[in-house]
């Protein structure tokens, strides 16, 4: 599943984004390029994923049954959250990222690049 946030432009084709191999990976994501500092949990060494291009392997998230551990996070923790859906799957998901597939896919202020991020 491919998601992208409402205030990106795509500038190319996305039938390399959507053929794109996870590699087992729960999904694919871009760095948060605004984190400069400490993020809840986050130091500036770590990377913590913009959630507004997102390509998701579903089958694997069914497999891992991880929408309860996504929910469980966010009730335990949602008086705590600066980036709400963000914050969630950073935590829950957090792991290495495993390589950069570049997207054509901008903001309005920057350019991201793509890379997944495993369990």
């Amino acid at each position: 599943m491919l998601y992208l946030d409402c205030d990106l432009v795509v500038s190319g084709d996305l039938e390399g984004l959507w053929q794109t191999d996870l590699q087992g990976s729960y999904l694919a994501a871009v760095p948060e390029p605004y984190l400069v500092t400490s993020h809840w949990g986050f130091g500036p060494e770590d990377t913590y994923f913009n959630s507004g291009v997102l390509l998701i392997d579903v089958a694997r998230w069914r497999e891992e049954n991880l929408l309860p551990a996504l929910l469980q996070f966010a009730e335990a923790h949602s008086s705590d959250f600066d980036c709400h859906d963000q914050d969630v799957l950073n935590h829950v998901c957090r792991a290495g990222f495993d390589f950069w597939i570049t997207s054509g896919i901008f903001r309005a202020d920057s350019h991201f690049s793509l890379r997944t991020l495993s369990k």
